[in-house]
């Protein structure tokens, strides 16, 4: 069997995910074809440097960095006949490619998985486009989704658990194994004053809620007798007025900018706790990363990993209003004695969800959709209640 895995374009995050994917279904006897729609543009700063594909895999407008949606449905159904593809697994229900494919996939005689990571709160939801949604899902033969909100909220949209496998939101965890958090015990260049350093790794959006943060940070930097800081890696559109207002209210903020994706483990080497103040996160990867380098972590409650991940045994969580998130950064303050052992629990909960969580649950979703008696025993998969 063929299967391919659409997408706009794959972060580096994704293609060593799936290098391993590709192994696990060979292993079973399938064919596991990436198909990216463009190769001109990756996102985020990305180039095709940071992650080399393997030959095997398509990409249909190589040199362009948009297409019109019919193209590239077109161009994709094209392929799908081509290559004798049996299952199409789509990115998500808002991409009109996805609907296309949901409308005509019995013409092209196929069956489809939707990969998503969406939470009844990661938006505000409006009922028309909760139809929308149900209508659409209806299509699909087969939901992999990340974890306990994601099919928590599949199943408010009519999809049965027997449908849905889980694992979808995954790093690499061996690319920050060698990561050795300073954990409470860095020095500063000013007379060996232990230094704090807090960070966290986010596009510059709305979403992120930095600008909440930045002034939950500077009232708790200057209520505390320590010495702060907050290390802050990305670039976005709020970038410059974020720069302005930690100036206006003193805040000890380090803007580090974009940061390759090869020297991201040496960024949460220099941390001592992550922190995640979004006020809309359908999952939080880096919170992934920032577990498998062995860092404690403090993250909104908005956050869709937060049930799975951050428990009071490594971290904790908030609410996304100043007075929040004050409260928090002073609860993971109070107990930073403990942040050594509880980045080693990160670490240990971490392992679990890695590459081969996510070939497991894509393997098992194909195997739903094509209506298999029997699914892999890989743990994280459906019926499987999560664990730490």
């Amino acid at each position: 069997m063929r299967v391919a895995l659409t997408c706009d374009h794959l972060s580096p995050t994704q293609v060593a995910v799936l290098k391993h994917a590709m192994s696990r279904f060979a292993a079973a006897g399938h064919d596991l074809v990436p198909v990216e729609f463009y190769g001109g543009l990756l996102g985020y700063g990305w180039t095709k440097d940071d992650a080399e594909r393997p030959r095997e895999w398509r990409c249909l407008f190589p040199d362009r960095m948009q297409a019109s949606r019919t193209r590239v449905f077109l161009e994709l159904a094209r392929l799908v006949r081509r290559e004798r593809i049996g299952v199409v697994v789509i990115n998500g229900w808002f991409e009109p490619v996805s609907w296309w494919m949901a409308l005509t996939r019995r013409r092209l005689g196929v069956r489809l998985v939707m990969i998503g990571d969406s939470t009844a709160a990661d938006r505000r939801r409006r009922p028309v486009a909760e139809l929308g949604k149900r209508m659409f899902l209806r299509r699909m033969d087969a939901v992999f989704t990340a974890g306990t909100r994601q099919r928590a909220y599949l199943r408010t949209l009519g999809v049965s658990p027997a449908r849905v496998t889980l694992g979808c939101d995954v790093v690499d965890n061996a690319r920050f194994a060698a990561c050795n958090p300073h954990t409470g015990a860095r020095a500063s260049a000013e007379g060996g004053q232990r230094r704090i350093v807090i960070g966290t790794a986010a596009r510059l959006i709305a979403e992120k809620n930095l600008d909440v943060a930045i002034r939950a940070f500077a009232s708790v930097a200057k209520a505390e007798a320590l010495a702060l800081a907050w290390r802050l890696a990305g670039r976005g559109p709020l970038e410059e007025g974020l720069q302005a207002l930690a100036a206006s209210v003193e805040a000890p903020i380090e803007f580090a900018g974009f940061v390759p994706h090869g020297g991201m483990p040496g960024f949460y080497t220099g941390l001592d706790l992550y922190w995640q103040p979004s006020v809309s996160e359908a999952w939080g990867l880096s919170i992934n990363e920032a577990m498998a380098a062995g860092l404690p972590v403090l993250a909104s409650n908005r956050c869709g990993c937060a049930d799975d991940l951050v428990r009071a045994d490594n971290g904790w969580t908030h609410g996304p209003s100043v007075e929040e998130l004050e409260e928090g950064l002073r609860a993971a303050i109070a107990r930073r004695e403990s942040w050594r052992d509880m980045g080693r629990r990160s670490r240990d909960r971490i392992a679990a969800w890695g590459p081969e969580r996510f070939a497991a649950g894509l393997l098992d979703a194909v195997q739903l959709a094509q209506g298999a008696a029997t699914l892999s025993d890989r743990p994280a998969t459906r019926h499987v209640e999560l664990s730490a």
